[in-house]
């Protein structure tokens, strides 16, 4: 019996440590809800640590949900050993584009990258299993046992198969979801402002222009509250998409008159092939001050890791899953109290500090805003800045440069 439910299970997951695995095994270090960047990188560390750590993803498929731009600077690919492999294209220019202003910003080497976010995701996911950790996807969380302060235990089902296991620490990586923090009470994300995307994947003729460029259009000729992008995907393949504050999918993703589809037809004159659509909505904030309760952590879009001024999220989400895991082996190697987890609290702030605040000024001046005169006059005074600075301020959060022109 046991030998044929493990058949089962390898054929259906394929994966290097098989569901069956678990079936025989019910504690681990750390138990990973969300299959995101940083609940994987937060995985991919402990395993690598040596500790034992489940993912539960929601998603049956490897790599799903596909909805990011992609788009990371060279920091990301070096910090964080990822491949070129899972790159489709990379980047050496940066362009705003407002109703009547363009400002193209050049780099002689590239300046970073445009993921292939689903292949990235499975490439983290591999990692994890060749150390000390499993993934399963198509799980759904049934049950969360929760006394003084802590989670005892969670229940899951896959594939009609329920099964309950326990750690000494849980990951909450579903982002505006928010599996564990939400559905305890700990946090209420509905307090918050969001901001809705939706991106297609295009197979399309267009100007020299755009190859290598992160494009960026402000305005109402685009779209009157947000901005839209279109990054370089590979040859005559680009990302194109558009993000609205506070918006609803609904709002923008009817069959006609839709800003996307309009947007799109704007900029391609020889017709076009979607390949893929991808939609969703990220919580706007300057990051959460309050991260742990008790054994849980709040990481990557849970914890408010998106920058709000170029919608960075990848990188943050990284960090933020990997000082996670190391926090946990600190406190593990230690015998440490369950307090020492505070720290990642502490971390998280200072890496955030002040800039995130000042970031999310200029975004709403940018893109939460219906003037349009006034994006013009942004967009024509930051034309003067070279591309490193606009790398520094647009990833670095260095805004000493912008901050002289606009005085």
């Amino acid at each position: 019996m046991k030998a044929c439910l493990l058949s089962y299970w390898k054929k259906r997951f394929n994966f290097h440590r098989s569901v069956a695995k678990i079936i025989l095994m019910e504690s681990y270090t750390a138990i990973v809800v969300g299959g995101g960047p940083s609940g994987l990188e937060c995985a991919r560390e402990l395993s690598k640590l040596g500790h034992k750590v489940l993912v539960l993803e929601r998603s049956k498929i490897p790599g799903e949900p596909n909805f990011s731009t992609g788009g990371t600077p060279l920091e990301t690919i070096n910090e964080y050993n990822i491949p070129l492999s899972v790159t489709k294209d990379y980047f050496n220019k940066i362009s705003l584009i407002t109703n009547i202003e363009k400002a193209v910003f050049t780099n002689d080497f590239p300046a970073g990258y445009v993921l292939d976010f689903r292949e990235f995701k499975k490439h983290l996911a591999d990692e994890i299993r060749k150390g000390h950790g499993w993934t399963v996807y198509g799980s759904d969380i049934t049950n969360v046992k929760f006394e003084r302060g802590k989670i005892k235990s969670l229940s899951f089902v896959v594939d009609g198969h329920q099964k309950e296991v326990s750690a000494k620490y849980f990951i909450d990586a579903t982002a505006k979801e928010g599996a564990l923090v939400s559905k305890l009470g700990l946090r209420n994300h509905k307090n918050h402002k969001t901001t809705t995307g939706i991106e297609y994947i295009v197979k399309v003729k267009l100007d020299d222009f755009y190859k290598n460029n992160l494009c960026i259009f402000l305005g109402g000729k685009y779209l009157p509250d947000g901005y839209a992008w279109v990054f370089p995907f590979g040859t005559d393949t680009y990302k194109i998409g558009v993000i609205v504050y506070d918006g609803k999918e609904s709002d923008f993703q009817k069959p006609e008159g839709g800003y996307l589809d309009s947007f799109l037809q704007s900029i391609s004159k020889n017709g076009f092939e979607i390949l893929e659509k991808h939609g969703g909505t990220l919580i706007l904030t300057n990051g959460f001050k309050r991260n742990v309760w008790g054994n849980i952590i709040s990481v990557g879009d849970n914890a408010g890791m998106c920058n709000p001024l170029f919608a960075e999220g990848i990188r943050h989400a990284l960090f933020s899953g990997r000082l996670a895991a190391r926090i946990i082996d600190k406190t593990e190697r230690g015998n440490l109290e369950i307090n020492h987890l505070l720290n990642y609290d502490a971390q998280l702030n200072k890496y955030k500090g002040s800039s995130w605040g000042i970031g999310r000024f200029f975004a709403d001046l940018l893109y939460h805003t219906k003037n349009d005169k006034l994006k013009d006059l942004l967009t024509k005074r930051v034309s003067k800045l070279s591309c490193n600075d606009v790398i520094d301020t647009g990833f670095e959060y260095n805004f000493s440069s912008l901050l002289k022109l606009l005085k």
